[in-house]
């Protein structure tokens, strides 16, 4: 027996199927013609939809243009914003600024602004959600519900730690 035969394979245990359609609802939205890429990726975009939203569903994005034709996951959801990953982009005009700034670096730093925040976090007031803290590059809402401004910048400060 070879030394690759010896060791042992980890296998997917039984009772971890289910038809596809059972498991991963989909959707189809056809946004407005001109909609960007960075717009439906938006953690706030799909608000009108997050009482339909499943963990794992799978978004068909095909606007009416015809110009932004996209394939999404959610990841989460809450009662104001859903977390999706991109699973293929087959057009979008705006694709390569979209991912370009995703790479110059969306996420905070240490490095203190002018506000005296992390340099790519900001502290905004949001009705509901009262005062909360946002990535500035994503527009993510990373935490929410502060019941003062101050209380948010101290904990924006602490995410950048």
């Amino acid at each position: 027996m070879t030394e690759q035969a010896k060791k042992h394979i980890r296998k997917l245990g039984g009772g971890r199927s289910e038809p596809a359609d059972y498991k991963i609802a989909r959707m189809a939205l056809w946004p407005e013609a001109g909609t960007t890429l960075k717009e439906i990726m938006h953690p706030q975009y799909f608000a009108n939809y997050l009482n339909s939203f499943r963990e794992g569903m799978e978004l068909s994005i095909l606007s009416d243009c015809k110009e932004l034709d996209v394939r999404l996951r959610v990841l989460a959801f809450d009662n104001f914003q859903a977390h999706i990953r991109i699973l293929n982009v087959y057009a979008a005009p705006d694709a390569d600024e979209y991912f370009d700034e995703l790479e110059e670096g969306s996420g905070p730093t240490n490095e203190i602004g002018e506000d005296g925040l992390p340099e790519g976090l900001e502290v905004t007031w949001g009705g509901a959600h009262k005062w909360r803290v946002v990535n500035k590059a994503s527009k993510e809402v990373m935490e929410y519900g502060f019941t003062s401004k101050a209380m948010a910048e101290e904990r924006a400060k602490e995410l950048a730690l």
